[in-house]
């Protein structure tokens, strides 16, 4: 089976929001960073400005009213460091095909090829949006599911258990 599909940032993301729920704590970090911290941020530096005295400085005040911002804007500084992420990560922009064969995984980029024998895949899973055929803990390949007819995601859902390992 092949799939051909060129790998966007919102795939990436997807990857990254799946990978985070392979444990709890990964998982509480990335909620806490994208909803708790801008909810605290933001009073945080409320709470500085309207606590400032007619007559201080805000200068006095200047480490809180910093924390609020991060954390207000906590959101914005992780998408950008996982855009960063995926531009290194691109060999180059175009087109990828990944190939499921009895033995292997190819897979193929415009400047790059790739032939992963399946004992290499330690696991995999999945979401709505994407495949994560992991090869290490932190290291995965990604297959958007939109890249994919429903035959095809059938398929791999029929393939990936008997190859590898499923993670919850």
């Amino acid at each position: 089976m092949e799939l051909r599909y060129s790998l966007s940032f919102a795939d990436y993301a997807a990857a990254l929001a799946l990978h985070a729920k392979r444990s709890v704590l990964p998982y509480l970090f990335q909620l806490a960073s994208y909803y708790a911290f801008p909810v605290v941020g933001l009073p945080l530096i409320a709470l500085t400005v309207l606590t400032a005295k007619p007559g201080n400085s805000i200068q006095s005040h200047w480490i809180t009213l910093l924390c609020g911002v991060y954390l207000l804007c906590c959101p914005l500084i992780l998408r950008q460091a996982a855009k960063r992420r995926f531009k290194r990560s691109q060999s180059g922009d175009g087109d990828c095909a990944t190939t499921f064969d009895e033995n292997s995984i190819r897979v193929t980029g415009p400047h790059s090829s790739s032939v992963i024998e399946w004992k290499a895949i330690k696991s995999f899973s999945e979401d709505k949006k994407v495949f994560l055929l992991y090869l290490a803990l932190g290291k995965f390949i990604v297959v958007p599911t939109r890249a994919c007819s429903e035959e095809q995601i059938n398929e791999l859902r029929r393939i990936l258990p008997q190859k590898t390992q499923r993670i919850a």
